[in-house]
């Protein structure tokens, strides 16, 4: 069946969304819904200024970085820094890495703002944001290579002491096409590693936010996705279009892997990931399925859907309910990673509350997916539950350790690493299966795929 999308000649139910999205929705111009072509789209979304936006509590320094390689001519990459007000380049804090999304043509750290702003705040650390180069003035791979060269100062430059970065505890995300690229990173770090003979991944956490994983998307999500008017089918094929002018296939198949990120074949030793997706968008089905690939080679992976949503709304609303839940998850994910423990350092009392809810979470989920989740682990909760401060120890899959606060305490790994989480009530529930004793995945005492939504 066709992916291309064809407008919907009525308007959407808009009860379909949380109530703070419903007037922008139906205020929202219908360029996008109705273009025919990608230049139309290209000029509208270039035209949406950025809002203007100051938080105190934190800095924001717009630098160049260069290539660490003297030897390459990559031009200087615009970057933004955003850090904790007060920061000490004594005491140097953790690093996000942070790709914006506009289909690899518009957009920029400057649209991110509020996101960065609240991140670096409320997880006290600091959030670099490249203004990477936009097509279709510069296809691939000058995008990804803007990326990746600030990855590699981060990772190699002395000069990052003055901004009071530590690169030894190092995330990397981004939203839609920015979460695209920063798949690719995490992919291409993995092979660096094996060129190099490095054991210990350099990337402790990867966030995919909206993503685009496919240039090819066929789903369901993709054919009957009502809120159209900010991102479609058509969307999404004008974007790879201007990012791949000859196409995919014109690749070679070790680009194609980290470039599209469903064509990579070897998902194994990527970072603990976090897969963050709306309820309408057309990506949602590809977010899902991925995280069901990543979940079968055993990478530690958590998937949020959120209800109510549509494609990037965090970022065009940022101070709705479900947005400020959106970058509190992606706030947990980074304090729950190991590396970034250690900067954890609120009140005792604080940390009761966020043991709490994700206790309740924890248990919200179980009760909606019971199939597929190990006896085991539902008993832990509702320990959990009755003693907040109880340690067990318990195996989920091939990774297994002290569980407090809902963290592994021997690995990098996230709260719930293994569930899908549905924030608030089921708009799609994901089930899960234990695959039969056949088909175990290495040594893996459990291991889970997606077998299907309730939508389609």
């Amino acid at each position: 069946m066709s992916s291309t999308y064809q407008p919907n000649p009525t308007t959407p139910d808009l009860s379909i969304l949380q109530p703070e999205f419903r007037d922008f929705i139906a205020n929202f111009p219908d360029t996008i819904e109705t273009a025919q072509t990608a230049d139309v789209v290209v000029k509208f979304m270039r035209s949406i200024p950025p809002r203007p936006h100051n938080d105190p509590r934190i800095t924001k320094q717009d630098v160049q970085v260069s290539s660490p390689n003297a030897s390459l001519t990559q031009p200087p990459v615009n970057v933004r820094i955003y850090s904790p007000v007060g920061v000490d380049s004594a005491r140097p804090l953790p690093v996000l890495l942070w790709m914006h999304h506009g289909g690899f043509f518009s957009a920029g750290p400057r649209r991110l703002d509020p996101f960065c702003s609240a991140i670096a705040a409320d997880a006290n650390i600091v959030v670099v944001a490249p203004a990477y180069r936009q097509t279709p003035e510069n296809p691939f791979p000058a995008p990804f290579d803007d990326c990746y060269q600030v990855l590699q100062w981060l990772l190699t430059s002395p000069e990052i002491a003055r901004y009071a970065i530590d690169n030894t505890r190092l995330a990397i995300g981004g939203s839609s096409v920015g979460g695209t690229l920063a798949f690719g990173l995490a992919l291409r770090e993995r092979l660096d590693r094996v060129e190099t003979g490095t054991v210990h991944p350099l990337i402790r956490l990867l966030i995919l936010d909206d993503t685009s994983f496919t240039d090819a998307p066929n789903t369901y999500s993709t054919r009957h996705n009502p809120i159209n008017k900010i991102w479609n089918a058509n969307v999404t094929r004008y974007s790879w279009q201007l990012y791949l002018p000859n196409g995919a296939d014109a690749l070679d198949p070790a680009t194609q892997a980290y470039v599209v990120p469903a064509r990579a074949t070897d998902l194994t030793g990527l970072p603990p990931t976090l897969v963050l997706c709306a309820q309408w968008d057309d990506l949602t089905d590809d977010a899902v399925a991925f995280a069901g690939h990543l979940l079968q080679v055993g990478v530690p992976t958590e998937i949020h859907t959120y209800r109510g949503t549509f494609h990037v709304s965090d970022k065009l609303l940022p101070n709705a309910t479900s947005s400020i839940r959106k970058r509190q998850d992606i706030v947990n994910a980074l304090l729950a990673t190991h590396h970034m423990r250690e900067e954890y350092n609120t009140t005792k009392l604080q940390r009761a509350a966020a043991n709490i809810q994700r206790v309740r979470a924890l248990s919200r989920l179980i009760s909606e997916n019971k199939e597929g989740t190990p006896a085991a682990l539902r008993g832990v909760s509702k320990r959990r539950a009755q003693d907040p401060t109880r340690t067990e120890r318990i195996r989920f899959g091939a990774h297994h350790g002290e569980m407090k606060f809902g963290v592994r305490r021997d690995r990098a790994a996230l709260p719930h690493a293994g569930r899908h989480h549905d924030r608030e009530a089921p708009g799609q529930s994901y089930k899960f299966q234990r695959r039969p004793t056949g088909e175990r995945i290495k040594n893996q005492k459990h291991s889970y795929q997606i077998i299907g939504s309730n939508t389609d």
